[in-house]
């Protein structure tokens, strides 16, 4: 039996950081290192969760959900004006990234809507997210888009933390997909998720610095000088968080 819930552990986020690393290793998205770890400066913040899909206690299949926050989003760093933009807007978003997954055959697809689905309404119910972004290569764009309701808002550029691949930027508006994709809508929201299957389960400051050492220092977020608007600007987190 699989079940899909967000990551609560130091286990949990080791064996899914894990996951991400063999995953992007055997595909050439980054370079090997001796911890057998893909950890981004963005999974020591606290506005960044990691989503599971688990066989018994193995992980099968993950994702992380980046709020923006003091480094923005990641793939901010490759569109800047695209993400700026909507900033400027007062949008709420985040970014769905690190996504890996087991070879698990026919089911794959299937366990893949499953964890996107809570991912979403999480994004939405429990963060108040008015949008979720996400960067993947021209190829797939297409299923996102088609299936999941995701709209092109950014060209194909080279993306430097997956070793310079393609990539175009995608963004689901939770706000107006049930009018724009009345499909993808039921597949991401028309079943309800439970308030406990939705509630937060934060990893403890102190296990998020366990982490430190193994941020891979070649994983270059945007700069600090970009979001110097939404510093002054931005709504204090007491007024945005649960």
């Amino acid at each position: 039996m699989v079940t899909y819930r967000p990551a609560s552990t130091i286990e949990d986020w080791i064996a899914a950081l894990r996951l991400v690393y063999h995953t992007y290793v055997r595909a050439g998205l980054i370079a090997p290192n001796k911890y057998m770890l893909r950890v981004t400066p963005y999974h020591l913040l606290p506005t960044t969760d990691l989503f599971i899909a688990c066989e018994g206690p193995r992980v099968i299949l993950t994702m992380s959900l980046v709020r923006d926050g003091i480094l923005g989003i990641p793939a901010e760093a490759v569109y800047p004006e695209a993400i700026g933009a909507h900033r400027k807007e007062r949008r709420v978003f985040g970014e769905v990234t690190c996504l890996a997954g087991e070879e698990i055959g026919n089911t794959g697809l299937s366990h893949f809507i499953e964890l996107v689905r809570l991912l979403a309404q999480y994004a939405r119910f429990t963060e108040h997210l008015d949008e979720v972004f996400i960067a993947v290569h021209p190829r797939h764009a297409l299923f996102y888009e088609k299936f999941l309701g995701f709209e092109q808002v950014g060209d194909v550029r080279e993306y430097p933390s997956v070793q310079n691949r393609p990539a175009v930027l995608l963004c689901l508006d939770a706000t107006t997909l049930q009018q724009r994709h009345p499909r993808a809508y039921q597949i991401l929201f028309g079943s309800p998720l439970s308030k406990e299957q939705l509630w937060p389960a934060r990893l403890p400051v102190e296990h998020r610095r366990l982490l430190e050492p193994f941020v891979d220092k070649r994983f270059v977020p945007a700069p600090l000088a970009a979001h110097a608007e939404w510093q002054t600007n931005a709504i204090p987190l007491a007024q945005t968080s649960q």
